[in-house]
């Protein structure tokens, strides 16, 4: 893990902002950094597959979207997992693999493989990017498109999100006129009100609430 004496902010490049993480968040941060595989038990992943022709430029154009529309995405944790640093830009285009000169059985394995280092490649939560896509080339018609994410920024409910909403940038980018959806709630701004939050008196209020309502016999 790196210090933060040699730990540069900007090396991903220029930051939107720069927000408190939230208490789960510094917990799953502490559960990483106890080694390798703490760390890879917080990877999340899924698989879509992706039938018909893909128009590419389409597809960067959605992951663009997505990532611009979904802050938590473009997020690295401070050395000290006290802070989320958003990135004012993230990485949009998929690493692609074409497989389309392979068998069925041996394209069956390579994506057994692609989505076996899903889950078995370590996030750097300092360095980031901590959400990955790779897209598989099958044959013309074929395609399946790997998203992962660490938990830190990512949950699984959060996945079913990221597929709508890219379905939906997917459509635009082809050419569909319906209108944008509203904009996303920011995470940054739930973290910075939970921060004041904790640190002013809702927290012993609710405390006293609480101990009041069962002061009696529970």
């Amino acid at each position: 893990m790196s210090s933060t004496d040699d730990h540069d902010p900007f090396a991903g490049g220029e930051l939107e902002r720069v927000v408190p993480t939230t208490e789960a968040q510094r917990e799953v941060w502490l559960a990483d950094s106890l080694g390798r595989d703490a760390s890879l038990a917080y990877n999340e992943s899924i698989r879509l597959d992706l039938d018909g022709p893909l128009d590419a430029a389409a597809l960067d154009a959605a992951l663009a979207g997505l990532l611009a529309r979904h802050e938590s995405l473009r997020a690295t944790v401070s050395p000290d997992g006290l802070s989320l640093q958003i990135a004012a830009m993230g990485l949009t285009v998929p690493e692609t693999i074409d497989l389309r000169a392979l068998g069925e059985s041996d394209q069956e394995a390579r994506i057994a493989a692609v989505l076996g280092a899903a889950v078995e490649a370590p996030f750097d939560l300092a360095a980031g990017p901590l959400f990955r896509a790779t897209l598989l080339r099958l044959g013309a018609e074929r395609h399946v498109l790997v998203l992962s994410a660490h938990h830190i920024v990512c949950d699984g409910w959060s996945f079913g999100v990221i597929a709508r909403d890219l379905a939906q940038g997917y459509a635009r980018a082809r050419g569909d006129a319906s209108a944008p959806p509203a904009p996303a709630d920011r995470f940054g701004d739930y973290a910075a009100r939970d921060a004041e939050r904790n640190g002013g008196t809702g927290t012993e209020d609710d405390e006293r609430y609480w101990l009041s309502r069962f002061e009696g016999e529970v």
